[in-house]
């Protein structure tokens, strides 16, 4: 665990469809066609940190790539306060299994250079889920 004393924030509670409703786009329908939106609050996150604006700081070793789950469940919030460190955030919503990983590798490598450890989330249903044409691809290109 890090240092850096992180303190989390719960927001206020409101409606948030669910995946299914927003994957079966249903969630601009009458209520009576589907479920309840569950209810739930944003999580924020804030670090305590001495220095000034200009000051160095040490750049986040630590990368969150995962699906619209992590933008959306303050999964990456709890993951900074459980590791007590900055984790950079290179989720993409829709990104399924492997699409925020793959942007990671193919165009933001750069990042990688400073990076300690990656955290990679994806949706449980991707295990029976066939291959996509960028993963085809990926596995399918020659390695240097």
């Amino acid at each position: 665990a890090g240092t850096t004393p992180v303190t989390l924030a719960e927001g206020p509670l409101h409606p948030r469809p669910g995946d299914l409703m927003r994957l079966a786009n249903l969630v601009r329908t009458a209520d009576i066609f589907g479920p309840a939106p569950d209810e739930t609050r944003d999580i924020s996150a804030s670090w305590k940190r001495a220095g000034g604006l200009l000051d160095d700081a040490p750049v986040p070793a630590i990368i969150l790539a995962g699906s619209s789950y992590s933008l959306n469940s303050g999964f990456l919030e709890s993951l900074q306060a459980a590791l007590s460190r900055e984790v950079v955030q290179r989720s993409l919503a829709g990104g399924g299994f492997s699409g925020a990983i793959l942007d990671l590798l193919d165009i933001h490598a750069d990042l990688l250079q400073r990076t300690k450890l990656v955290v990679w989330e994806w949706p449980v249903r991707a295990l029976t889920q066939p291959l996509t044409d960028a993963e085809r691809r990926y596995l399918e290109r020659d390695l240097p």
